[in-house]
């Protein structure tokens, strides 16, 4: 199911969503769709990484070397 949203952008962000599709010999609306792809996942990284620093904190694992020696 498609829905159509009408979105208004500054001159410069509509210049670079031109050119970026041109480029791409994409869609405007093929570029739009990927950034809010990526957009959204990058909320929900943000979202669970602070759901669970907490957790990560309490079992003392502070890098990413700490992970890796976890899962070893």
């Amino acid at each position: 199911m498609r829905r159509s949203v009408t979105v208004s952008l500054p001159s410069e962000l509509g210049r670079m969503l031109d050119t970026t599709s041109r480029r791409r010999g994409t869609t405007r609306s093929l570029v739009i769709q990927e950034a809010l792809r990526r957009y959204f996942a990058q909320m929900e990284y943000e979202r669970l990484r602070s759901a669970m620093l907490p957790i990560a904190e309490r079992l003392e694992i502070f890098s990413d070397a700490d992970v890796f020696e976890r899962v070893s």
